[in-house]
């Protein structure tokens, strides 16, 4: 959804958005995304080769 404010024109001839890439990193945790983007990389890994249910038992 927010990906739309960096698609709505406010003035086409100025080449101007609702939102801007300046705007929109601005506010965003990186500390967190980084975060959760490795978490969801090991249970990928954990889940392709098996591991999870090895240490499941």
């Amino acid at each position: 959804m927010a990906v739309l404010l960096f698609m709505i024109p406010v003035d086409v001839k100025k080449g101007v958005f609702a939102m801007d890439w300046k705007t929109g990193v601005r506010g965003v945790p990186w500390d967190i995304v980084l975060l959760m983007g490795g978490g969801f990389a090991l249970a990928t890994g954990f889940k392709a080769t098996g591991l999870d249910v090895w240490l499941a038992g």
